[in-house]
């Protein structure tokens, strides 16, 4: 092949429609970020000549502790929200008559136990030992129930104890 015939025959023709001037005045406003300041921001040297939309848009702290403060505040405070009046009702309500029971026949033997019928009342009551000798049919993992079986351990067999590990692991 030759030259002639890998050249094409048409030439491009320019067509003005003003984008080479709006790209000129977009680059001559812009200006390159310069590297990270010691006070944790990225972008002009002097951010108190950005206007705040300049400042938003680069918005992002360097600084990981600043991050993890601000994430384990909010965790605090959802977590004080949500342990007020934990342990309001005091009565055994829907499943907790199965894991709040089997979590704490689990801390005393190792094993879920079987519950008389009017289990629930006596353990509201304040006398949760009162199991019998049968083992229960269990058709849950173990591990929520450990994890109640924590609280109870930690807070006794009533109503905050059996809910605050629900209340810490969500």
């Amino acid at each position: 092949m030759t030259e002639a015939t890998r050249t094409s025959a048409v030439e491009p023709v320019a067509v003005d429609d003003g984008a080479a001037a709006r790209a000129e005045t977009a680059s001559a406003d812009w200006t390159a970020p310069s590297k990270a300041r010691d006070d944790g921001w990225r972008g002009s040297a002097n951010r108190d000549d950005l206007s705040t939309v300049q400042r938003l848009r680069d918005g992002r702290m360097t600084d990981a502790a600043v991050g993890w403060a601000v994430t384990l505040t909010i965790t605090l405070l959802a977590f004080l929200i949500r342990i007020q009046n934990l342990g309001y009702p005091k009565n055994l309500v829907f499943d907790e008559t199965y894991y709040a029971k089997d979590a704490w026949s689990l801390l005393k033997f190792g094993y879920e136990r079987n519950w008389p019928d009017d289990a629930n009342a006596q353990v509201v009551a304040g006398t949760p030992d009162v199991y019998s000798s049968t083992a229960e049919f269990v058709v849950h993992p173990p591990l929520g129930k450990w994890l109640i079986a924590v609280g109870e351990h930690w807070f006794g067999m009533n109503a905050f104890g059996w809910r605050f590990m629900a209340c810490v692991f969500g």
